[in-house]
């Protein structure tokens, strides 16, 4: 992988610290609470609702991608790819 995206480093920060995350967890901490997307309702079932599910989508389909990418395994934690490539942006970057 060439140079990682902001994205993916943060995305690999949070999983990091907070290994075997569901969609919905990570989509939590990836997404501020003051995020627009919290606001927006889904349909879950046939009487109800849930706010932000549009978030967890997205956040189920990025890590999939993450997963497609060896970056992290099954169960949402960093494989030694992705700790190699956190490590090596954190030398790189030392903020």
């Amino acid at each position: 992988m060439d140079k990682p995206s902001k994205a993916v480093l943060k995305s690999l920060k949070i999983i990091g610290n907070n290994p075997g995350l569901r969609p919905e967890e990570f989509a939590r901490l990836y997404f501020p609470s003051d995020h627009p997307g919290w606001n927006r309702r889904t349909k879950c079932g046939p009487y109800g609702v849930r706010l932000g599910g549009g978030l967890v989508l997205w956040a189920g389909g990025w890590l999939g991608k993450l997963r497609a990418k060896k970056l992290i395994d099954e169960y949402a934690r960093l494989t030694t790819d992705g700790q190699e490539l956190l490590r090596e942006a954190g030398s790189a970057n030392p903020t």
